[in-house]
């Protein structure tokens, strides 16, 4: 077939990434590199009796804390260990290539977090629905976004991607479009229909407009153009908010600023911010802003 997909299946752990998905993937994308012959890949997540809806929540936690710990305390680590960490960075390097070879899409429907919204940073096209809950939480656990995570936000106009990366701050549905994040905008109980439609295309061979021309179809008719006029104005005022707080490379800067403001929404990001480890606040926003010097 020339249609391939990748679901993602441990919906009772919100489909975190553990050793069990992520080798399978990192092979799996490595054959369909090396074979080639594939127009269309789909990446989406599964639910568990229908609700617990991700997309995928990122690294596992515990086996990633189990690995520092035994790091540090016998300065070891397993093979197994080991090739979980290099098929985590594997699977993005590969997902990179084959984004221009063809039509990459992932189906954002439900929790997008930590490094899982990789995927669908690093495919051709990603799709939120009104369930999308995207996040990186990173900093309020003490550690930071992975290097492909910042390397994104850094992308991400009017350092809206250092909000988020410092802030952990949720994006819901629509917003995550908004935002720049995702491409485009579908109901979930269109989810289905959608990726029959677009996996049909990928019978024969296609080029990534008629792909894009099917995903504008179903965003057009999921949302209410008046409604989405009005956000799109309150997210105008927004950037503009954030290019002038976020652009500086001192986090007491930053949080000096927001104090100034005296207004809910600055309120609301001191209080996201106080959540935050203060070493992975400042580490984050230091990754960041080498990312820019390296860039221009």
């Amino acid at each position: 077939s020339k249609v391939a997909s990748i679901k993602f299946n441990r919906p009772r752990f919100f489909n975190c990434i553990d050793g069990s998905i992520i080798t399978p993937t990192a092979a799996f994308l490595s054959n369909m590199l090396s074979k080639g012959g594939t127009n269309l890949l789909t990446i989406e997540g599964s639910d568990y009796k229908n609700k617990n809806h991700s997309f995928t929540t990122g690294g596992d936690l515990l086996m990633g804390w189990n690995i520092i710990d035994r790091k540090e305390k016998t300065d070891t680590i397993s093979m197994e260990e080991r090739l979980y960490l290099v098929n985590i960075y594997r699977t993005q390097h590969y997902l990179h290539k084959l984004g221009k070879e063809m039509n990459v899409i992932s189906l954002m429907d439900g929790l997008a977090m930590g490094s899982g919204v990789l995927f669908g940073l690093n495919s051709t096209f990603s799709v939120a629905t009104e369930r999308t809950i995207w996040s990186i939480p990173e900093v309020t656990i003490g550690g930071m976004p992975d290097v492909g995570v910042i390397f994104h936000m850094n992308r991400l106009e009017d350092h809206m991607g250092t909000m988020l990366a410092l802030t952990g701050q949720r994006m819901v549905g629509t917003d995550v479009v908004r935002s720049g994040i995702a491409t485009h905008f579908c109901r979930s109980e269109r989810i289905e229909e959608l990726k029959m439609a677009i996996q049909s295309l990928g019978e024969h061979d296609l080029n990534t407009e008629e792909v894009k021309k099917v995903l504008d179809k179903f965003h057009d008719e999921s949302i209410d153009a008046e409604k989405e006029a009005e956000e799109k104005e309150k997210l105008a005022k927004l950037r503009d908010i954030t290019s002038r707080i976020y652009s500086s490379e001192n986090i007491l800067d930053i949080l000096h600023n927001l104090r100034t403001m005296e207004d809910d929404w600055s309120q609301h990001q001191l209080n996201l911010l106080s959540k935050a480890c203060p070493l992975s606040l400042r580490v984050t926003l230091r990754l960041i802003h080498q990312l820019s010097y390296s860039n221009t």
